[in-house]
């Protein structure tokens, strides 16, 4: 999914299989528009995995792959479809996670704003 990204090739990103489990690394895919003009959308894709301190205390580890690159509007709608297209091929089953929804992280947001993590 990286070089799908860095190479805006966010069609392809719709066939990306759902993590086997909640516990196994995944990716998390945000986009941000600005509210005002909605002309600037940048997408930040994050690794998210679950590791242990050094007290054996779980935690979400969240490292960017790709922080806010810069889209163009057209690319930003390309994403939502692809996106859209995620949701219904895992809802059917379709065996790239069944019963895995990503969550919909295409929402407005005020641009540049940071949301919290997932």
């Amino acid at each position: 999914m990286i070089g799908h990204v860095e190479g805006r090739q966010f069609a392809a990103i719709a066939a990306y299989p759902a993590p086997p489990d909640d516990s196994a690394p995944q990716l998390s895919l945000r986009l941000m528009s600005c509210s005002r003009c909605g002309q600037t959308n940048v997408v930040t894709l994050n690794n998210l995995s679950w590791t242990r301190d050094l007290n054996g205390v779980r935690k979400l580890d969240i490292r960017p792959l790709e922080n806010q690159l810069l889209i163009t509007s057209s690319e930003t709608e390309e994403l939502r479809q692809a996106f859209k297209q995620m949701t219904e091929l895992r809802e059917a089953g379709d065996g790239s996670g069944a019963g895995n929804r990503p969550r919909d992280e295409a929402c407005q947001h005020e641009y540049p704003r940071q949301d919290s993590n997932l």
